[in-house]
């Protein structure tokens, strides 16, 4: 509602669908705001993270690629960590799933 007001109020009509969809294609770290980052077309720091985690460059984060990078989690968290945002049940974390799982995380510290 806030890009349809200040977008409307600087002269840009625009319905709230638009908006909506334009907002649903930019945020691509799935965290419900836009960035002037992801409004500019930049790599977020959660994609940045992502690619690091996906040695192979398949597009998904097996638990073995998790594990050598979080090292301080031990193989029944990240074993959990799977079980809880691994929607789809093939063992890897996309992209969505990754930026949810790191979503709730920060959520829970806060």
């Amino acid at each position: 509602e806030e890009w349809h007001r200040v977008l409307n109020g600087s002269g840009c009509n625009t319905s709230m669908q638009e908006v909506s969809e334009f907002f649903d294609k930019m945020d691509r770290d799935f965290d419900g705001r836009l960035s002037f980052g992801e409004f500019m077309g930049e790599e977020t720091p959660l994609e940045k993270v992502f690619k690091s985690m996906d040695k192979d460059g398949d597009g998904t984060v097996t638990k073995e690629e998790f594990s050598k990078i979080c090292k301080h989690l031990t193989q029944q968290q990240v074993e959990e960590g799977f079980a809880k945002f691994d929607t789809s049940g093939d063992n890897k974390l996309d992209y969505e799933e990754f930026c949810y799982m790191i979503h709730k995380r920060q959520a829970g510290a806060e």
